[in-house]
């Protein structure tokens, strides 16, 4: 999905990479991956856990056609995966 829309911003994070990114999970309350965080204008407006395809493309649509819609509007929205 990166590569189609790319006005999109996609991040990934490696929960038990190392003791920061342990320290985000617990931060954020993440107990189960994945973990999908959308976000507008830096704040948080979903977030999905599971790796049903359909219903994380259902979820990205919903709020990705939201930011398209105004044609004024200079937000972009991401993804972030925990």
């Amino acid at each position: 999905m990166s590569e189609e829309y790319t006005d999109a911003v996609f991040l990934k994070i490696e929960g038990d990479h190392d003791t920061n990114t342990r320290a985000l999970m617990r931060e954020w309350g993440v107990k189960s991956v994945p973990c999908f965080r959308f976000f507008r204008n830096g704040e948080m407006i979903h977030t999905h856990t599971g790796a049903r395809e359909e219903v994380l493309k259902e979820h990205f649509f919903k709020h990705y056609q939201g930011a398209k819609a105004d044609s004024n509007s200079k937000t972009r929205d991401e993804i972030k995966t925990c």
